[in-house]
C-alpha cells in the first residue's frame, strides 16, 4: 500500500473523533498554508454537508440452497448524505466525513447449477444495502483553477439484505439480511462553483466483506457484496 492511501485510511480511522468535536486551534488558529504545485493554498477549517446519487453495477453474487445460486443483476441506484471537515493533513488538502447511504439492484437473472438460468419473470428479487461509512480524502492542488482531483478511502459497517430472491416455480429462495464490515476506495474531481458550493462527480468500488446468511431452507452462506459507482454531488460548506 503506498504512503498516499495509508493517508488516506488514517484520516478515515481519525474521521469520528474529528467530527465528534471542533478542536480550540480549529477556531482560534490563523490561516494553515500549504506551499505546492508552485502557489499557496488556505486552508481554513470548514464543516461542510454533502448529497450525492449515482449508478451502481454490482458484481455478481452467490449463495446456496443447497445448490449453488448465482445472481447477476440491474444496473442499481446508490444515494447519500454526509457532514465533514474540510483541513490540512501531510502537505494535502483533506476531508473527514460520516456518510450515511443507500444502495439497491434489482435481480436480472439467477443461475443454478444443474437447472440453469432464470431470467425474467422467472427470477425475483432485489439485494438493497443500508450503509454508514468514516470516509477520508486527498485533495489535489490544481494551480488556483475550481477543478480539483481528489482519491478517497473508507471503512464502515452496512446491512446487506436479499428481499425475496426466488425462481419460478420454487418461489422465494433467500430472504434474509445481516450486517457485514465495509469499505470503499474511489477517485473523481470536483468543481467550485462558489466560495461555499462544490459539485463533485467520481468513481468508487464499494465492497461488504463476509455478509452471513440463511436461505429458506436453512443452508447458510457467507457472501460478500462488490458495487462499482459512478456519483455525482455538491458539497456546502460553512
Amino acid at each position: 500500500m503506498t504512503a498516499r492511501f495509508k493517508s488516506l485510511f488514517v484520516v478515515s480511522a481519525l474521521a469520528l473523533p474529528m467530527l465528534a468535536s471542533v478542536p480550540a486551534w480549529a477556531a482560534d488558529a490563523p490561516i494553515a498554508t500549504i506551499d505546492k504545485y508552485d502557489s499557496v493554498i488556505d486552508y481554513r477549517p470548514h464543516f461542510y454537508v454533502a448529497g450525492r446519487v449515482g449508478a451502481a453495477w454490482n458484481e455478481e453474487t452467490d449463495f446456496g440452497i443447497p445448490a449453488l445460486v448465482t445472481n447477476d443483476y440491474d444496473v442499481g441506484i446508490n444515494f447519500s448524505g454526509a457532514i465533514g471537515r474540510e483541513f490540512a493533513f501531510a502537505g494535502y488538502g483533506a476531508r473527514a466525513e460520516l456518510e450515511l447511504g443507500y444502495l439497491t439492484n434489482e435481480v436480472d437473472s439467477h443461475t443454478v447449477a444443474g437447472l440453469g438460468t432464470f431470467a425474467g419473470s422467472a427470477a425475483g428479487g432485489a439485494t438493497n444495502t443500508f450503509y454508514g461509512l468514516a470516509n477520508g480524502y486527498i485533495d489535489f492542488d490544481s494551480q488556483g483553477g475550481p477543478i480539483t482531483p481528489y482519491v478517497s478511502a473508507g471503512i464502515g459497517l452496512a446491512s446487506v439484505d436479499f428481499d425475496t430472491h426466488g425462481i419460478a416455480p420454487a418461489g422465494t429462495v433467500m430472504n434474509d439480511s445481516a450486517v457485514g464490515f465495509a469499505w470503499q476506495i474511489g477517485a473523481g474531481v470536483s468543481y467550485e462553483l462558489s466560495d461555499q458550493i462544490d459539485l463533485e462527480v467520481g468513481y468508487r468500488f464499494f465492497n461488504v466483506e463476509n455478509v452471513g446468511l440463511t436461505s429458506v431452507g436453512g443452508v447458510n452462506s457467507d457472501v460478500d457484496l462488490r458495487s462499482h459507482q459512478v456519483n455525482a454531488g455538491w458539497r456546502y460548506r460553512f
